[in-house]
């Protein structure tokens, strides 16, 4: 992966809790598991953590570790900038 595009995800994941001072909520995890009929628990056994885990970086409670963020873009088959809300335009992973 590019250095560019990861230190651009990093700088998206953590400048919200720099800048204003709380934990960014991303809307597209939750729209992903929903549009494919999972449940929490399901996608928390997928990458390996606690549902309550799970289920707050979906409330934007915690922010998700950037492992994760690339282990469920794998799993949705799109992008890391989709996921994250970055941009609109749904690619594969890795493309």
């Amino acid at each position: 992966m590019p250095f560019g595009l990861v230190f651009g995800l990093f700088i998206r994941l953590f400048s919200s809790m720099v800048l204003g001072g709380g934990v960014m909520k991303f809307q597209r995890i939750e729209d992903l598991r929903v549009d494919h009929d999972l449940t929490i628990r399901q996608v928390a056994e997928v990458l390996g953590c606690h549902r309550d885990v799970y289920s707050r970086y979906e409330k934007g409670i915690r922010q998700i570790p950037l492992d994760l963020a690339i282990r469920l873009a794998e799993f949705y088959d799109c992008s890391l900038d989709y996921l994250l809300g970055i941009t609109n335009v749904k690619r594969r992973f890795g493309n």
